[in-house]
């Protein structure tokens, strides 16, 4: 601080002053970057794991849309032996019971990976005011 024959002079408290201030201030600029780093790491752990999530979700969509395109496959296939042993009897029968294992394979796959949502039920508002005859 400067000072005149060991006492501070008004320009030494003046710059002494300001220089207190200016580590408040400087502190107080270490906390708020220390905050937005936390945000930042944060936000950043978020976009990881909704990175994660979204490749989890398009694995399971593309998993799905190769299943629903092998049940087309197989549905138009059936179509066309069905159309090609038309006067059979024996292919036909064989064609049916073929038809309805697989159905039966189809519908429990399907049974066993739908989730079974809860109905959603309208609330009834009643209205208590007192209806008015006109």
């Amino acid at each position: 601080m400067l000072s005149y024959r060991g006492k501070p002079t008004w320009l030494g408290r003046l710059l002494w002053g300001r220089y207190a201030n200016l580590n408040a201030i400087l502190y107080t600029l270490e906390r708020t970057l220390n905050r937005i780093k936390y945000v930042q790491t944060q936000n950043l752990i978020g976009v990881c794991q909704l990175s994660e999530a979204l490749d989890r979700l398009t694995n399971e969509v593309t998993e799905n849309a190769s299943v629903v395109d092998s049940a087309i496959i197989l549905i138009s296939d059936l179509a066309s032996q069905i159309r090609d042993n038309i006067g059979d009897d024996g292919a036909l029968n064989a064609l049916a019971d073929d038809l309805d294992v697989k159905t039966a394979a189809l519908a429990s796959a399907i049974a066993a990976h739908t989730v079974a949502e809860e109905p959603v039920l309208d609330e009834v508002v009643e209205d208590d005011t007192p209806e008015e005859n006109l």
